[in-house]
């Protein structure tokens, strides 16, 4: 009689552990994981390779009106800037970007973003920034120990100059790389 009430006994036990198995949710487990591990499926392929985009080239006049000087042709001193990604000997990413011009310039300077891809978009985590007068480059580099394991990152940039009145931006960003 005793063996007949504790097999009850576990029967309700194990109904009762199924039954609450079944109640909780997915994410419960954890969170889904795509290839090698990461949290994201990766970025479109178009974000795969080095790209640089240019920008307008205005111009202010004595008067202080301003006129577009370039628009499609592309920046006439402000040569294609390079933003990169690497990683430090203790995996944590370092985002670099180097500006450069054809004169020297005035001012030239640089923003460089560490981004992670969030499944959707980029959105930035950090950022370092650099200006160089009368000189014709400007880099900048910055490593981070802020970031989250399981996504994909890039640098992206906004590389700009101005030299006797022209003002030229440009922008460019890394191939992303998971983390």
């Amino acid at each position: 009689m005793l063996k007949h009430h504790l097999r009850k006994i576990l029967l309700v036990l194990t109904a009762c552990f199924l039954a609450l198995a079944a109640a909780i949710p997915a994410s419960a487990a954890g969170p889904k994981r795509y290839e090698n591990g990461m949290l994201t499926p990766p970025p479109p392929d178009i974000y795969k390779y080095h790209t640089y985009i240019p920008g307008p080239s205005t111009r202010t006049d004595v008067n202080g009106v301003l006129s577009i000087q370039s628009m499609a042709s592309g920046n006439l001193y402000l040569m294609p800037g390079r933003s990169d990604i690497a990683e430090t000997i203790n995996g944590e990413p370092v985002y670099t970007g180097v500006s450069s011009a054809n004169v020297i310039c005035q001012q030239i300077g640089i923003t460089a973003e560490l981004q992670r891809w969030t499944g959707s978009y980029w959105v930035t985590e950090k950022s370092s920034s650099f200006t160089s007068y009368n000189n014709a480059a400007a880099p900048t580099t910055d490593a981070t120990k802020v970031y989250q394991t399981g996504y994909y990152y890039r640098t992206y940039s906004t590389h700009w100059l101005d030299y006797n009145g022209v003002h030229e931006v440009g922008n460019s960003y890394s191939p992303f790389k998971a983390f």
